[in-house]
């Protein structure tokens, strides 16, 4: 906060990266309106951030408040995890009761950069376009690696010991508004997997 308002007081105006963990994660889509029912300590984090920035801000339309779901690129563990294995044509375990909406790194640094050049103040959503389970992603992901969906195996979060503290079961954002304003669409499955490839094999 003591960064934002030294940055506002030069005239600079300021993008927060926030997450829709915001949110309880029970409710189809909610948008960028829609009230917030964060259940962990950092969902609670992220929305006190946005209420003190947007009070700092005062209707200024200086602050950009940028809520994110999952974001994927081929560095991120689970990620790398799968597509070493599956490449080598060994099977991978992942949730069937666990679930994401992907966003590329890619899709998420282009829609930032539409952001901070518009200078348009307010609440926006970045999300993907799908609501799939980990099991599902890892399905997908394989299809687009050329390789049989079945060497995923499907497992249950509530047998394994990986503490997870947030458990959407919708995860994606409505971005109706974000889209209206900014022209900016939620990110398809297959162009988020398609940049997820193109990423991996970009690495030196």
């Amino acid at each position: 906060m003591a960064v934002a308002e030294m940055l506002l007081e030069k005239g600079t105006f300021v993008v927060f990266l926030s997450s829709g963990a915001v949110f309880d994660g029970s409710a189809r889509l909610p948008g960028e309106t829609s009230s917030l029912s964060a259940t962990t300590e950092h969902g609670s984090q992220k929305a006190e951030a946005e209420e003190r920035l947007l009070e700092l801000d005062n209707g200024k339309g200086s602050v950009a408040i940028v809520r994110l779901t999952k974001v994927l690129s081929s560095r991120t563990d689970i990620v790398r995890k799968f597509m070493e294995h599956l490449k080598r044509g060994e099977s991978v375990e992942a949730f069937s009761d666990s679930y994401l909406s992907p966003l590329s790194l890619d899709y998420v640094v282009n829609s930032l950069l539409v952001i901070e050049r518009s200078r348009i103040g307010g609440i926006f959503h970045l999300s993907g376009s799908a609501e799939l389970s980990y099991a599902e992603f890892a399905r997908r992901l394989s299809e687009k690696l050329g390789v049989s969906e079945d060497l995923v195996r499907e497992t249950i979060l509530e047998e394994s010991r990986c503490p997870v503290l947030y458990r959407p079961r919708h995860p994606a954002l409505g971005m109706s508004l974000t889209t209206k304003t900014l022209g900016l669409n939620p990110e398809p499955i297959d162009a988020m997997l398609d940049n997820l490839l193109a990423d991996a094999s970009s690495e030196p």
